[in-house]
């Protein structure tokens, strides 16, 4: 049995059409084959499963602002659903289980990000640090939540890309689909 927490459907279908790329036909069979009890956990960290969650958004706010505030204070690891379900994958081809943290590698601030992003973008506006204690949430978000990736990364023999590499990949793949990217 494989459990992926975190996942809000778009890693799911990341895996999908990881498969469909790898000529590998998905029944639920395959994931839960008969005699094959042992669950698989992929646990993923706060919000950022799929990298187009957040660079999405700061896509979306600075195309109608000359200035935006995003917090410094909030410190993950940015990560792909496309990275992360090859991942997964590789370790479920490989006959792995227990419990492996998946991220791409290195970590960022959000506001880091975001600079990133927008410089990508050519955005010409004014980006301002600020503290998670200037916007109001429902969740507590918290301060580093970086993941570290050595049990799968001892496992596939190889680390996921860098934040950086997977966000121009998703930039490009972004534009690709005829989203307007400000440059």
């Amino acid at each position: 049995m494989i459990l992926i927490t975190g996942a809000n459907g778009q890693l799911g279908r990341a895996i999908q059409n990881e498969c469909v790329g790898r000529g590998i036909r998905i029944l639920p069979t395959d994931f839960f084959p008969e005699g094959n009890r042992k669950p698989n956990a992929f646990p993923n960290g706060l919000t950022h499963l799929d990298i187009s969650n957040f660079v999405e958004k700061v896509l979306e706010w600075s195309r109608d602002k000359e200035e935006l505030k995003i917090v410094e204070d909030q410190v993950s690891c940015p990560s792909y659903t496309v990275d992360l379900a090859g991942a997964v994958l590789d370790l479920i081809a490989a006959g792995e289980y227990g419990t492996y943290h998946l991220s791409n590698t290195e970590y960022c601030s959000r506001y880091e990000w975001a600079a990133f992003i927008l410089k990508q973008t050519g955005w010409k506006g004014k980006l301002i640090p600020v503290s998670s204690a200037e916007f109001l949430t429902v969740a507590k978000r918290p301060a580093f939540s970086a993941l570290v990736d050595s049990t799968a990364r001892r496992v596939l023999k190889y680390s996921l890309p860098n934040w950086k590499d997977a966000t121009l990949r998703f930039l490009k793949r972004y534009s690709e689909y005829g989203n307007h990217i400000h440059k």
